[in-house]
C-alpha cells in the first residue's frame, strides 16, 4: 500500500510539474496530498503491529522527528534550488524523488497473504469503531496523562505568547514552544489511536488522519472568513 501511495504520489508530482492553469495544478496538488494520505497512517499502523505497546511513543516520536526534520530540510532546501530549478523543475524533482523512496519501499517488502479488498468490511470497520469504546488501559498511565496536560499547557501559553509579542524573537520563541507543546499532545494521541481497536488499526489511523488533515484544510479557511466577516486583525500585521 505504501509503495502503490508513494507511486501514485510521483505520478501527480510529475504531472503538477507540466501543469498548464491553476485550476489544474490544484486538482493535480489535492490528488497528490489524497495520494499521500496512504503513507502516514499505514506507516504509523505498522508501528502498532510491529512494535510493543510500552515501546510504541518513543518509536513514533523518533519516526515524527525524521518526518519533520525531512519537511524542514525540504523547505530549505527548496528555497535554495527554485531561483535555479523554478517551481516546475523542484516538482518534477520532488516527483523523481518520491518515485524513488517507493522504489526501495517496494524492494524491501516483506511478502504477506494476499486479502481481497472489500468495501463493505471497510464500512464495517469504520462503524465498528465509531461504536467501539477506546482502550480504557490507555488512560491509566499516569505518564500519558502528564504529557498531554504538560502539551496543552505550552501549546495554550504559546497561543498568548504569539499574540502578545512585539518583536521577532517573541515570535520566534512562541513559535517554538507551540511546536513542542502540539507534538507533545499530537505523538501521546497517535500512540493512543494505533492501540485502540487493534483488530481495526489501519482503519483507525486512517480515521485518525482523516479528521486530523480536514481540521488542516478547515483552519485556514475558517480564520480567512472570520477575518473578513468579523473584522479580526491580523495575528503578525506588516512592518510599516
Amino acid at each position: 500500500v505504501i509503495a502503490f501511495a508513494l507511486a501514485l504520489q510521483a505520478v501527480f508530482l510529475l504531472a503538477s510539474a507540466r501543469a498548464t492553469t491553476l485550476l489544474v495544478l490544484l486538482v493535480l496538488r489535492a490528488l497528490t496530498g489524497a495520494a499521500g494520505g496512504g503513507v502516514f497512517p499505514v506507516t504509523l499502523a505498522l508501528f502498532g503491529d510491529r512494535v510493543p505497546i510500552a515501546e510504541r511513543q518513543v518509536a513514533i516520536s523518533r519516526f515524527l522527528a525524521c518526518a519533520i526534520a525531512g519537511q524542514i530540510t525540504g523547505g530549505f532546501a527548496a528555497g535554495l534550488l527554485e531561483p535555479i530549478l523554478g517551481w516546475r523543475g523542484l516538482m518534477a524533482l520532488c516527483g523523481a524523488a518520491t518515485l524513488l523512496a517507493g522504489g526501495v519501499i517496494w524492494a524491501q517488502r516483506v511478502p504477506e497473504a494476499a486479502r481481497p479488498f472489500s468495501m463493505a468490511g471497510a464500512v464495517a470497520k469504520y462503524r465498528f469503531l465509531l461504536r467501539h469504546p477506546p482502550a480504557t488501559r490507555l488512560f491509566r498511565h499516569l505518564g500519558t496523562r502528564r504529557m498531554m496536560r504538560l502539551g496543552a499547557a505550552c501549546a495554550a501559553t504559546a497561543m498568548l505568547g504569539l499574540a502578545a509579542a512585539t518583536a521577532a524573537w517573541g515570535f520566534i520563541a512562541a513559535a517554538l514552544l507551540l511546536g513542542l507543546g502540539f507534538f507533545m499532545l499530537h505523538n501521546t494521541l497517535q500512540t493512543g489511536v494505533t492501540e485502540v481497536a487493534p483488530e481495526a488499526r489501519a482503519s483507525a489511523v486512517a480515521l485518525h488522519a482523516f479528521h486530523f488533515f480536514l481540521g488542516q484544510a478547515a483552519g485556514p479557511v475558517l480564520a480567512g472568513w472570520l477575518r473578513d466577516h468579523a473584522s479580526l486583525v491580523a495575528s503578525m500585521p506588516p512592518h510599516r
